[in-house]
C-alpha cells in the first residue's frame, strides 16, 4: 500500500508541474482572443477587460513591429476595469479588438479619462488598410487634439459587421493609468454638458469668493485678505491643473508647464493656507517658516 500511495503522489506532482503552465497558457489565450462586441443599443463601454498590453522597455518598437504576427503571442490580457501600471519609464503598447454587430455606419469616441499622460499615440486602420496616427497628451500641443476636451479623446467609426484592431502607444513620467471608455457621440455630448454645468457652478462660486475678499481688502486695507485670495486662486489653479482644465483653458500652448504646474501651484496653495491664519491670528513669522515645509513634505503630500 505504501508503494501505491507513493506512486499516486508522484503522479499527482507530475500533473501539477506539467498541467499548471498549460492551464495558465490556456487562460491567457482566452484573454488574448477576447474582443469587444458592439451592440446596437449600447452607447458606452468600459474597455479595461478587453485590453491587451506589452511593455516596450527600450521604446524601440514601431507600429509595424507591434502589428506583425511575431508579436501576437507576446501581448498580455488583464481582468480589471482599469489598466494601472504604476510609475514606470517604459513605453507600453495597448491592443484592442472590436467587432461591430450594427447594420449601419456608426461614429464613436474613445476617451482616456486620465489627464496626466505625457504622450498617447492612437493607431487606427483606414479604408486602405494603412494605420492612421493621432496624438495627444501633456507633451503634445493642445491644438493637435482631435476633440476639444481636457481628456484625450479620439474619433473612430465602425462599418456593418466589421472587425477592427487598434493600438495605443503610451508613456509618461508619472503614474501610468488607462481608464479607457468608448462613447457614442450623443452619450459623450450629454456627459460633457453635465460636467460643464457642475464645473461652471463650482469655479463660479470660488470666483465670487475671490472678488468678495478683494473688495474686503480694498475696504479695510488688511493684507490678511490678500493671503486668503492667494489661497483660493492657487487652489483653483491647482484643481484645474489636476483635472486637465488648466491645459484646456489657461495654458494650451505651454505643454512644458503642464507637469511642472502641479507642484508649483501646490506650494502656493499651502503657503496661502498657512499665511492667512498666521496673519489673522497675529502668529509669528517663524511659525509660517516652520509649518510650510512640513506641509510640503512627502508624508503630507
Amino acid at each position: 500500500m505504501r508503494i501505491d500511495r507513493t506512486i499516486i503522489l508522484y503522479i499527482g506532482l507530475i500533473y501539477m508541474i506539467i498541467g499548471t503552465p498549460v492551464l495558465m497558457a490556456a487562460d491567457e489565450s482566452i484573454y488574448f482572443e477576447r474582443s469587444l462586441e458592439l451592440e446596437e443599443n449600447i452607447d458606452c463601454y468600459k474597455l479595461g477587460k478587453y485590453l491587451l498590453y506589452i511593455e516596450d522597455k527600450k521604446q524601440q518598437w514601431t507600429i509595424k513591429d507591434i502589428s506583425s504576427d511575431d508579436f501576437i503571442s507576446r501581448f498580455k490580457g488583464l481582468k480589471q476595469e482599469v489598466l494601472n501600471l504604476g510609475f514606470t519609464r517604459s513605453s507600453y503598447w495597448i491592443k484592442l479588438n472590436i467587432i461591430s454587430k450594427s447594420n449601419h455606419l456608426k461614429n464613436w469616441y474613445i476617451e482616456l479619462a486620465y489627464p496626466h499622460i505625457d504622450y498617447v499615440a492612437f493607431y487606427l486602420t483606414d479604408e486602405d488598410g494603412q494605420y492612421h496616427l493621432s496624438q495627444a497628451g501633456d507633451n503634445v500641443p493642445y491644438s493637435q487634439r482631435e476633440i476639444d476636451y481636457h481628456h484625450c479623446v479620439f474619433r473612430m467609426k465602425t462599418f456593418p459587421n466589421q472587425r477592427i484592431t487598434m493600438y495605443f502607444n503610451v508613456k509618461t513620467q508619472g503614474s501610468l493609468q488607462l481608464p479607457l471608455y468608448l462613447w457614442s457621440p450623443e452619450a459623450f455630448t450629454e456627459k460633457v454638458n453635465d460636467e460643464q454645468l457642475i464645473i461652471g457652478l463650482y469655479y463660479g462660486a470660488l470666483l465670487v469668493m475671490v472678488l468678495y475678499n478683494i473688495f474686503l481688502f480694498l475696504a479695510v486695507r488688511d493684507r490678511c485678505f490678500i493671503y486668503y485670495v492667494l489661497f483660493i486662486i492657487s487652489y483653483v489653479f491647482f484643481q484645474m491643473a489636476l483635472s486637465g482644465h488648466g491645459f484646456e483653458y489657461l495654458w494650451p500652448k505651454a505643454s512644458w508647464w503642464t507637469n511642472r504646474s502641479i507642484p508649483f501651484l501646490l506650494a502656493c496653495w499651502v503657503f496661502g493656507e498657512r499665511a492667512f491664519p498666521t496673519c489673522f491670528y497675529q502668529m509669528t513669522p517663524l511659525y509660517l517658516l516652520l509649518i510650510v515645509p512640513f506641509h510640503l513634505s512627502p508624508t503630507r503630500v
